[in-house]
């Protein structure tokens, strides 16, 4: 299997993956004060879950890596000029992003002996979903400068399909705003809930089976 084919192959596995710990996650939604105790609560009600979907989102992300790798070498190879690295910035969103789905790590940390210690890890929640905030929007910038690039030299060098580089075009934008719009908002209001729901449904989901289908296509049945 050539890395072309692996990279579009990781990319439609992420997506899947990711969809899954999203449909989990919410399943186990608790009740809750705020979002510090319904996290805390449903890390100590689901612990051994919460664990495997922790690394199973970590290992989504981490998968990325050989798609981006093939996206680049995709593009070199009919942009012989391109000197810049491109990719450094999707390699920045997604070491950003990994460790951002590792912090729940530390609370489950506080609640992993017998007796649960809620006080203690609701004391660790308030740190690490703060930082989870300037993680998030470091990453959300990096993955749209790196989406936008992208999109841009698909239109130029038609290695893939046009409508895929309108459409990575598009959600650079969508991720650019909903990551501006959680820095200074946060998630809470209907607009900031929309812009998470398409930021995911759009860059995680929709373009990466769309980038991994054509991928695994090869270039020469795209459409230029």
């Amino acid at each position: 299997m050539t890395r072309q084919r692996l990279g579009g192959l990781f990319a439609i596995v992420s997506a899947a993956l990711l969809v899954l710990v999203m449909v989990v996650t919410q399943s186990m939604a608790v009740p809750g004060k705020d979002v510090y105790e319904q996290t805390v609560l449903s890390l100590a009600t689901y612990p051994v879950l919460n664990w495997a979907l922790i690394l199973v989102g970590a290992f989504a992300i981490i998968l990325v890596f050989w798609t981006v790798e093939a996206i680049d070498n995709r593009i070199r190879s009919a942009y012989l000029e391109m000197s810049t690295n491109v990719s450094r910035f999707a390699c920045l969103h997604l070491f950003s992003y990994t460790f951002y789905m590792l912090l729940p790590a530390a609370a489950l940390h506080d609640l992993a002996n017998k007796d649960k210690n809620i006080p203690e890890a609701l004391e660790t929640i308030h740190p690490m979903i703060e930082l989870g905030l300037v993680i998030s929007v470091f990453s959300s910038i990096c993955l749209s400068i790196w989406l936008i690039q992208v999109g841009l030299l698909i239109l130029k060098t038609k290695v893939f399909s046009k409508a895929l580089g309108v459409f990575t075009i598009i959600i650079s934008i969508i991720v650019l705003f909903s990551g501006a719009y959680e820095a200074l908002y946060g998630r809470g209001a209907v607009i900031g809930i929309i812009s998470s729901i398409l930021t995911f449904a759009g860059a995680f989901v929709v373009w990466k089976i769309w980038v991994g289908i054509e991928l695994l296509r090869g270039k020469k049945n795209l459409a230029a």
